[in-house]
Formats: structure tokens, sequence, C-alpha cells
């Protein structure tokens, strides 16, 4: 246990503020994040895949960060990460981001990546405002991904797998969720709910 030591010591001073039980806690900034990316490669709508339409646009050798749009020779992305928890049962994150592109169609703004208060009660969590919905295992798992912008939604969740009771509970630990969502008029059907 000598080697370990060393170890715990210095896991438990890394995240001693989130195993302390007080009721109020603010990180004014937790990350910061800028990029760059330069391209000459124009938006193409989507493949057809026989499946139905779209009308999404993609650039194939870019990465899609939260449906970031990338223009022109030179684009800029800085985004910070601040959250709050009020109490045991309230927290609340925020993401903005701030661009600026030397496109055609934008010459910068600011933008929300993800964006979020929530409240819960053991075994279940209610979420309002933007966030990603990531389901399955794998980078950018099975359902849904970070490629696209987040979800503007309300969910219901269960955030830790929990047994049922009686004699359900030989069925395993569950986790639920269960989400409404409005994708608004960029998506085609325009005005879709999920």
């Amino acid at each position: 246990c000598e080697i370990l030591a060393p170890l715990i010591s210095e896991m438990e001073s890394e995240y001693d503020d989130e195993f302390v039980d007080n009721n109020f806690y603010f990180v004014p900034i937790d990350k910061t994040s800028l990029s760059y990316i330069t391209t000459n490669q124009k938006e193409s709508p989507m493949p057809i895949n026989n499946l139905g339409t779209t009308n999404g646009k993609v650039q194939p050798l870019l990465s899609y960060k939260n449906g970031d749009h990338f223009e022109g020779a030179a684009n800029f992305y800085f985004d910070t990460v601040h959250w709050l928890r009020a109490t045991p049962y309230f927290a609340a994150y925020v993401q903005p981001k701030f661009f600026v592109s030397s496109g055609d169609s934008q010459n910068g703004g600011i933008g929300l990546y993800r964006g979020y208060v929530k409240t819960g009660y053991k075994d279940f969590e209610f979420l309002v405002g933007r966030d990603d919905l990531r389901w399955g295992p794998g980078e950018n798992s099975l359902f849904f991904s970070n490629d696209a912008r987040g979800l503007d939604m309300i969910k219901l969740s269960s955030p830790y797998p929990f047994a049922l009771p009686w004699v359900f509970k030989y069925l395993g630990r569950f986790r639920l969720q269960a989400f409404f969502s409005w994708l608004g008029e960029d998506y085609t059907p325009h005005n879709t709910i999920l």
C-alpha cells in the first residue's frame, strides 16, 4: 500500500471539492478552449440515402464539434465552461462559444454549446436546457453524438443505475431516460419534435 498512498493522496486533493457536503459551490471558469481551423472546402448537401430527406450540410474532411460551421479561410472558436451547484438538489451548467469567421455568411457571433439547469431527488433527475444525448458505448455512441448541436430539451432521467422493486429486481439494474425536444426550423421536416 505504500506505492498507492501518494496516488490516493493526490486524487483526494484533486477531487476534494466534489465530496465536500457544501450547499453552494461555484466554478467561474472550469475549462477554456481555443480552436482555429482553416479550410477552402465548401459545405455540400447531405448524400441521399433513400431513408428520407434532410437539409443538412456536410464538410466530410472536417470534425463536427457541436454543429460548428467552418467557412472561408479562417475560423476561430473560443469557448468556456462554467457551473454551479446551489444545493444537493440543484445545479446549472453553461458553455458559451464565441466565434469569428472570414467566410461569406457570418463574420462572428456568440452561441451556446450547452446550457441547462437540473434538479433531482433520489433516483430521478429533471433537466431543462441544451445538452447532448449519447446512448450506447463508443466515441460517438449508438444513436446520438456531439456532431450536431445539442438538443434544446426537457429531460427526465435516472442518473445512476437502480434496481426495480419486488421480483423485478432480478432483471438487473436500469437507467431510464425520457426527453422532449423541438428541433426548430433548421431541420426537415420543419418543427420536428423528438
